[in-house]
């Protein structure tokens, strides 16, 4: 077994917290950590009664949430924080109008994480196969878990735009 965290390469991006002052055009992705992350994790987890699934727990606990390729002005790319992945399905803040959210149901096991714009989300399945958890595009899996997901997204960014690209 590794015991080498996946996200050992990203570490080099994170900063001490949201409020670091940066330069986007010098980072290739940028992460801000949580000291709260755990009970941030557990509320969220309460308050939609699911279990949030590992591989996105190691990456809040050893990046925090942020941008991937952060220099990219076309899409957010951001991987929510668990506080606002709650309010996302209480529909609360920001989200409390968006009628986008009625089309990621928690019924379907999987849960938004990721977001590429406003009105587009990826999501990562609840429960795991073969002991991965996979990552979807509406209903098509575009990675075979969040560490194969994290490393695409370096290689290439957007990589998920090829996928969206076929469903046209």
């Amino acid at each position: 077994m590794n015991i080498m965290s996946f996200c050992v390469n990203f570490k080099k991006y994170v900063l001490p917290n949201e409020y670091t002052q940066y330069n986007a055009s010098e980072y290739k992705h940028v992460f801000f950590r949580r000291d709260n992350w755990y009970n941030e994790v557990k509320k969220t987890e309460r308050d939609l009664g699911i279990v949030i699934p590992e591989e996105l727990k190691e990456i809040y606990r050893e990046l925090g949430y942020g941008f991937l390729c952060a220099c990219d002005k076309a899409c957010i790319d951001r991987i929510m924080p668990p506080m606002e992945i709650g309010e996302f399905y209480l529909k609360q803040d920001v989200y409390e109008y968006n009628e986008v959210v009625d089309c990621y149901d928690l019924n379907d096991g999987r849960l938004v994480f990721f977001e590429i714009y406003s009105d587009l989300f990826l999501t990562v399945c609840l429960t795991p196969e073969k002991g991965k958890y996979p990552v979807y595009l509406n209903d098509e899996m575009i990675a075979e878990s969040l560490q194969s997901f994290l490393e695409r997204m370096d290689e290439k960014n957007d990589y998920y735009f090829d996928f969206i690209e076929d469903d046209m």
